[in-house]
Order: structure tokens, then C-alpha cells, then sequence
């Protein structure tokens, strides 16, 4: 399953993060629910991350369910910073 962290500054206030157009982090929570619907999700991934009434959007493209994603987001002092990282891979042997 694709997987997720937050590196979010205790000072950061006014911040949500969408992952295909499900809230799953809003002003300092995390939304599990929303989480769970998305991370099998494979095709067009999207990530709008919102603070202070700013937008910046992260599209990624996954193309199968055997290969899988760790998403970080790192917001500071209104800065954000988005990286994909692969995880192992599924081994049907």
C-alpha cells in the first residue's frame, strides 16, 4: 500500500493537505479514514497542499498496485517540500 509522512512545524498553522480530493490532514490532524481511501489508489495520484490561502499541487502517476510509494511532506514556515520515495516492491515468490 502506498504510505505517507508529515514533517509538519508545530507553528505552521491554516494547513490541509488532499490526496485525491480527500482531507487527510487538516490544522494539525490527521484524517485516517480519507488516508485508507486513497492509498491503494493507482493511476493519477494528486496531492493539493493548502496553507496561509496558498496552493501547490503534486501529480503522480502510479502505474500498477504491485509497486508501492512512501509520499513526504515536509511544510515549514510556510515552505513546502514533496518527495516520492520507493518502497520495496511486492515478491510473489
Amino acid at each position: 500500500m502506498n504510505d505517507f509522512k508529515f514533517y509538519i512545524s508545530e507553528k505552521q498553522k491554516n494547513c490541509e493537505v488532499l490526496w485525491n480530493d480527500e482531507v487527510i490532514y487538516l490544522d494539525g490532524k490527521i484524517n485516517r479514514v480519507n488516508v485508507n481511501k486513497s492509498r491503494y489508489t493507482y493511476g493519477n495520484n494528486r496531492f493539493i497542499i493548502k496553507i496561509n490561502n496558498q496552493e501547490k499541487e503534486y501529480k503522480f502517476f502510479k502505474e500498477n498496485n504491485w509497486d508501492y510509494h512512501k509520499f513526504k511532506i515536509n511544510i515549514n514556515d510556510n515552505e513546502i517540500n514533496f518527495w516520492i520515495d520507493d518502497i520495496i516492491q511486492k515478491d510473489s515468490t
